[in-house]
């Protein structure tokens, strides 16, 4: 499916596979791929099932294959497939920046900055470690990191460093 709703073809869909790591597709599902960074590709199944296999070699042997039912989340670099398995609300939550929005759940600092800086374009910096293992939840903008950065800046225990290209976090 595309963001609008509507179907792709399933060779567009198959063919995105083949981008990681030389796997087939097997599309029975509603999900998303999005390309992340350092080549990796995400794979968020939110109805039915997706079977991802690795290419066959050529002298014919079996090759490992995953099922991703829906509310399943795979994370494919190279030949390497990491599956999370979820509930489908944890898979709409992932997607829920195409309306705008990340939304967090128990979700540590470190990951919620990760996500504004794939989709934001003021870069927010961890600048240490215990700010990073910091847990927070909520709905916030993508598009307005600011206002995420004066939450954490009044309602936790973090200070602020504004620097010209980045906003670095510290713990007081």
């Amino acid at each position: 499916y595309r963001e609008d709703g509507k179907v792709e073809e399933q060779t567009d869909a198959i063919a995105q596979g083949y981008s990681v790591g030389r796997s087939r597709l097997i599309l029975q599902a509603k999900a998303h791929f999005e390309e992340m960074s350092r080549g990796r590709m995400r794979i968020v199944v939110t109805e039915g099932s997706v079977r991802l296999e690795a290419q066959p070699p050529r002298d014919g042997s079996p090759v490992p294959s995953a099922l991703l039912t829906a509310g399943s989340i795979a994370t494919a670099h190279g030949s390497s497939v990491l599956v999370r398995a979820g509930s489908v609300a944890d898979a709409e939550r992932i997607l829920s920046w195409r309306s705008g929005y990340l939304t967090f759940h128990d979700t540590s600092l470190e990951t919620a900055v990760a996500e504004f800086n794939r989709y934001g374009s003021q870069r927010l910096v961890i600048g240490d470690t215990a700010t990073g293992l910091l847990r927070i939840g909520g709905n916030f903008r993508w598009s307005n990191s600011e206002a995420f950065v004066r939450l954490l800046e009044s309602g936790f225990n973090i200070r602020v460093e504004r620097l010209p290209d980045r906003i670095v976090l510290h713990s007081r």
